[in-house]
């Protein structure tokens, strides 16, 4: 893991993908990440659960590891918690806070969507193309975001949202089913090609788009509050160390043990500076 200069641009590719959860179970990979997003990616936080120096969410990190199969999410976030530990010194505490945020309900036209039962509408021209497939995607690119839903549920649907609005939302649409959609919206229009048609923004999208509505709202929740981290993380050495989370991490080549039954959870990982990859996709917020 190194410190580096934050990379953006053109064929810099941004975000994680792969690992428990996803298609490729096997194999988890981070690009350009800052360590703000590593620790909301190991805690499972939504962006605005998280406080940080500001530094951690410039400085950017890459990393790649191997897993065993059958590795849970649940394991492989010990192990990213225990690896930041580890190489930053990562010392974090729970607060609880009210925060604005908002409720997720149902437009007075009502859903413009249905249960997963046909593929998911194409956005119009100019705004990103998501990979082919039905699997739930989601781009942000010069302006401009597309989000894609296969079979994913309201709760799902706010969480990303959160995202994307850095507020948290919760689902208040009483919706039970799983739904297919796409949407899309101008996520920024600073940035956007000064010859480009304006759109709509993401309230404006769910309620034109998808029959749903944004109401503001005040709700407490639990916020992450890091105490501690190093820029510069440490060699990539073996700690001597105890681990309070009964799991020894080894980087570079080596591998991750538990001493709580998981085996050998990771083969390989890696923490390096970012690289310089063809321009590709990514999940939604990991841009």
């Amino acid at each position: 893991m190194k410190h580096v200069t934050p990379r953006e641009g053109p064929g810099v590719r941004v975000g994680w993908w792969g690992g428990p959860g996803t298609n490729d179970p096997e194999l988890f990979t981070a690009e350009n990440v800052s360590l703000s997003r590593l620790i909301t990616l190991a805690y499972a936080l939504k962006p605005n659960q998280l406080t940080a120096p500001e530094w951690a969410g410039i400085e950017r990190y890459s990393l790649n590891a191997k897993l065993r199969p059958g590795v849970t999410e649940d394991q492989f976030r010990l192990m990213l918690q225990n690896l930041l530990a580890e190489r930053v010194a990562l010392r974090v505490d729970w607060e609880s806070k009210e925060v604005p945020g908002f409720d997720l309900v149902i437009a007075k036209a009502g859903p413009k969507f249905g249960e997963s039962a046909k593929p998911a509408a194409r956005a119009p021209e100019g705004y990103p193309v998501l990979p082919p497939g039905e699997e739930s995607a989601g781009i942000t690119e010069r302006g401009r975001a597309v989000l894609r839903a296969h079979g994913d549920t309201m709760e799902r649907t706010a969480e990303v949202l959160s995202q994307y609005l850095r507020r948290p939302v919760r689902n208040a649409s009483g919706l039970a089913g799983k739904y297919d959609f796409t949407m899309y919206w101008v996520q920024n229009p600073d940035i956007l090609p000064p010859d480009a048609d304006s759109g709509p923004n993401l309230a404006e999208a769910l309620e034109e788009q998808l029959g749903l509505k944004l109401v503001a709202t005040h709700t407490a929740i639990r916020i992450l509050v890091v105490e501690h981290a190093e820029k510069v993380p440490a060699e990539n050495r073996l700690s001597r160390r105890p681990s309070n989370l009964s799991l020894v991490g080894e980087i570079c080549g080596s591998r991750i043990r538990s001493s709580q039954g998981y085996g050998r959870m990771v083969r390989d990982a890696q923490l390096a500076h970012p690289v310089e990859a063809a321009s590709g996709w990514w999940g939604p917020g990991f841009s």
